[in-house]
């Protein structure tokens, strides 16, 4: 929990409800994100314009990341490897390498980025974070960031001035599928490391050519994307 008006993080214990330690980190610090194996906090602190870096074994800040103008929040890719910080006067969005510490890019989005949230297409939290999501208060609009390219993939003009964005559980479509076309029977080791042929079957109301073949899974397995002359799709 961050403490702005003290310039410190404050560190409770949820089994007993008691403050275990504070942490002291930058001005004014605002958001915060805790990195997904738990290892780390990132703390954005709003007037030092810089990120906190605190190692929760140790209550420790083991690392002061200078990051734009007027940080507001943070938030980390599902694998950890990246964090993303808005920064409200700078109407950016600077991405962190959380392995050396270091700013590797920095995106242009709308006037006055607050809040972030990373998601994988259409998922608050899934296995890759494919997409980050901005809310810009001085334009009224929602922006998008593909986390590949590092780049803005569009906006949404929402009006009023929105401050924070948040994204629901992923929406789910079960499609059928045909196993190894053309042979039978279809027989296949899910714990085998070759590469199953899988076509999948549209309808009517299902046009499969509108799938991204980077949303599937086939019984939890995450399908890579293959060929030359079209999107073909191998596990």
């Amino acid at each position: 929990m961050t403490d702005s008006l003290l310039d410190r993080v404050l560190v409770i214990d949820p089994a007993t409800d008691s403050l275990v330690t504070t942490v002291p980190v930058g001005d004014e610090p605002n958001g915060l994100a805790v990195t997904p194996d738990g290892g780390r906090v990132l703390v954005v602190n709003r007037d030092s314009d810089s990120v906190s870096v605190i190692e929760t074994a140790t209550h420790t800040v083991v690392a002061t990341v200078a990051v734009g103008d007027l940080p507001r929040d943070v938030a980390v890719l599902p694998d950890g490897s990246r964090a993303y910080v808005t920064n409200d006067n700078s109407n950016s969005v600077s991405v962190i390498d959380t392995a050396t510490l270091a700013v590797t890019g920095t995106v242009s989005v709308g006037r006055g980025p607050n809040g972030i949230t990373v998601t994988a297409d259409g998922a608050a939290v899934t296995a890759d974070g494919t997409r980050v999501y901005v809310a810009a208060g001085a334009d009224g609009r929602i922006w998008w960031i593909d986390t590949a390219t590092e780049s803005v993939l569009g906006f949404l003009a929402v009006g009023g001035r929105p401050f924070r964005v948040g994204a629901g559980p992923p929406a789910v479509i079960r499609v059928a599928i045909d196993v190894k076309p053309g042979s039978f029977p279809n027989c296949f080791n899910l714990d085998g490391h070759g590469v199953i042929p899988v076509a999948l079957l549209g309808a009517g109301d299902f046009d499969v050519v509108s799938i991204d073949p980077g949303s599937l899974l086939f019984d939890g397995l995450r399908v890579r994307v293959r060929g030359q002359r079209g999107p073909l799709c191998s596990f």
